[in-house]
């Protein structure tokens, strides 16, 4: 909202100076500005919501995680494999 055309315009109107590359707002002045806040119902409906999206994003970026881990230890028992003698890389690539 801080970064939004409509607060910018607040804080010009409610501040001062002599063109726009030399307006300041005051702590004073930014008082007067006025902050919307929804309703405590509609705040913690916003937040159950939140959770929700955030609880499937942190899954999906642990399903991720466990991935990447999966494919490095993959990755490394193939190369110590090749390195063992384990497997022959030459029948591997044929």
């Amino acid at each position: 909202m801080f970064r939004s055309n409509g607060i910018g315009e607040e804080f010009y109107k409610n501040g001062h100076g002599i063109v726009s590359d030399l307006w300041t707002t005051g702590f004073s002045e930014m008082k007067n500005i006025g902050v919307p806040v929804p309703p405590l119902a509609e705040q913690r409906e916003i937040v159950a919501y939140l959770d929700k999206v955030t609880g499937k994003i942190d899954a999906a970026v642990a399903a991720i995680e466990k991935s990447i881990g999966l494919s490095k230890e993959r990755r490394t028992r193939l190369v110590s494999d090749a390195v063992t003698g384990r497997i022959d890389l030459r029948e591997a690539v044929a």
